[in-house]
């Protein structure tokens, strides 16, 4: 039975959160959020089994100093780059991930 306060509430699968973890993507996002150098361009294509990165000075700089934070963050930690967060308009997906 659905939660009357919520019409659409059987749509949704609720999923039990760990508060470490959301404490840990809360640390991770904040520190990315300071990890943009002002003026950046970054864009990402993927041509015949290759992927471009092509960035400006700013954005080489940005994606430096966001590796060296995953660098020295644990195993899992990952950030999401896309034309809607970071990227430039036309750009693929990238994700980037500390193992």
């Amino acid at each position: 039975m659905a939660w009357s306060g919520f019409p659409d509430a059987a749509k949704f699968e609720f999923v039990e959160v760990d508060m470490l973890d959301t404490k840990r993507f809360l640390e991770v996002f904040l520190k990315l959020k300071n990890e943009w150098v002002d003026g950046f361009e970054i864009k990402v294509v993927v041509e015949n089994d290759k992927t471009v990165i092509s960035a400006n000075r700013e954005g080489m700089l940005s994606l430096a100093k966001q590796l060296m934070m995953l660098a020295d963050g644990m195993p899992g930690d990952h950030v999401h780059y896309d034309e809607y967060n970071s990227l430039e308009e036309g750009s693929a997906e990238m994700i980037i991930e500390r193992i």
